[in-house]
């Protein structure tokens, strides 16, 4: 699935980008620093067995879980995001996490949290339910996989894997398009299982 907001003028398509948030990930309120100006956005997004592998662009904002939207939630969801670009920051209860480009960072969406991007970044991101997150990325809530070469090289495996999901699900044009979304979603899981330890 895919869901684009493309705004010429200042505020114009913004709530629709609320829309795409909540059809594509959960409830989420959106706030932007610069309001008056265009805003850009894209999700590409594809399912894989119990993961959901996402790939978002977008001008630069913050996302809020409110607790009122947890409260609500039916399902205990984690969102596993790898960043494509430098300066996020996330917070999630006491923890605030700092990203650059190739880290991972995690959150649950059953606790209220906030993820900014001060400017136009990109991520993907592997939705997946909270039990199938390795414990250890659960409890410190991000792997600075930019700090090493060996983590850069697993990063940027991530990244293949999943536009590989995107790319090559069911449907494309390809002899292998019937199984690349659960082999992609496999390996992401294999990749972020060494990742936790290095």
């Amino acid at each position: 699935m895919e869901w684009i907001v493309d705004s010429k003028k200042p505020v114009s398509g913004y709530g629709t980008w609320q829309d795409a948030l909540a059809e594509a990930f959960v409830r989420l309120e959106p706030n932007r620093p610069e309001p008056r100006t265009p805003f850009v956005g894209r999700i590409r997004q594809k399912s894989a067995g119990s993961m959901a592998v996402s790939r978002v662009e977008a001008s630069g904002h913050a996302v809020h879980r409110l607790r009122e939207h947890a409260d609500r939630a039916g399902q205990d969801l984690a969102f596993i995001n790898l960043h494509g670009t430098d300066g996020a920051t996330t917070r999630q209860g006491r923890r605030e996490t700092q990203t650059r480009a190739c880290d991972l960072s995690v959150v649950r969406t059953s606790d209220p949290f906030v993820i900014t991007n001060p400017s136009r970044f990109s991520l993907h991101c592997f939705t997946v339910p909270t039990g199938e997150v390795p414990a250890t990325l659960l409890a410190t809530g991000a792997l600075r996989l930019s700090a090493t070469a060996e983590g850069r090289a697993i990063g940027r495996m991530l990244q293949c894997y999943g536009d590989l999901a995107l790319n090559l699900g069911p449907g494309a044009n390809s002899n292998l398009s019937t199984n690349a979304t659960p082999s992609a979603a496999d390996g992401s899981m294999a990749l972020l299982t060494q990742a936790m330890a290095l």
